[in-house]
């Protein structure tokens, strides 16, 4: 599954580098990140893993191909994790991520210019770098960057939602929901011990758009 989310970045960044086509919209966005893990394990049935909430911050092109169509890349920066409680010990799990997306959108709803307003939906790709996590078993704490628990790169995607307000002729406010999903396990571990981990969430953030042409 990696190799195809590879792929479609390359064919992607090379459309948008060497084709026709210029950005319409500049975009900055911060939200929530609702965030947990999905674990699967043959050794251990009984740890149930809780939502944790953190911070996003992004910024956004827009490239629109047609007047229901576009593409979009987003630079962006995270926290996802999650906590659960298991014998007895409270355990909790941030992760802080940088990464580069690029995605699809429609629209569905297309009143720009009556009502000043748009809705739309896609799906958007993404890998992104794990800068630094941190575990908490009650009050220890461990580096999980220092011990290799982890993967460097997260490889993930999922659906989307947008609701984009006009503002001004230049100027607009942005709505965005994404469910987002891991495509490979994110814990460096032996796939012989029968565990695999992947994040998942909900996003919800907000941001200012403008328009370039």
């Amino acid at each position: 599954m990696s190799n195809v989310v590879n792929v479609s970045f390359f064919l992607l960044l090379a459309q948008l580098t060497f084709g026709q086509i210029r950005p319409d919209e500049f975009g900055v966005k911060a939200g929530q990140n609702f965030s947990t893990f999905l674990f699967r394990s043959d050794k251990v049935n009984d740890l149930d893993y809780k939502y944790r909430t953190g911070s996003f911050f992004g910024t956004d092109l827009s490239f629109e191909l047609n007047d229901r169509n576009f593409l979009r890349t987003e630079l962006v920066a995270y926290q996802a994790g999650s906590q659960a409680i298991y014998g007895g010990n409270s355990i909790s799990w941030r992760l802080n991520y940088i990464g580069f997306g690029a995605g699809y959108l429609f629209k569905l709803i297309d009143k720009e210019n009556q009502y000043k307003f748009s809705f739309s939906a896609g799906i958007l790709l993404g890998i992104d770098y794990l800068l630094s996590g941190q575990q908490n078993v009650n009050k220890l704490n461990y580096d999980l960057k220092e011990v290799d628990a982890f993967r460097d790169f997260n490889f993930h995607g999922g659906p989307l939602i947008r609701a984009k307000f006009i503002v001004t002729p230049r100027l607009n406010l942005a709505m965005e929901y994404r469910f987002d999903g891991s495509f490979i396990q994110i814990e460096d571990e032996d796939k012989s011990n029968g565990q695999k981990t992947y994040n998942i969430g909900h996003l919800v953030c907000a941001g200012i758009t403008w328009n370039m042409r």
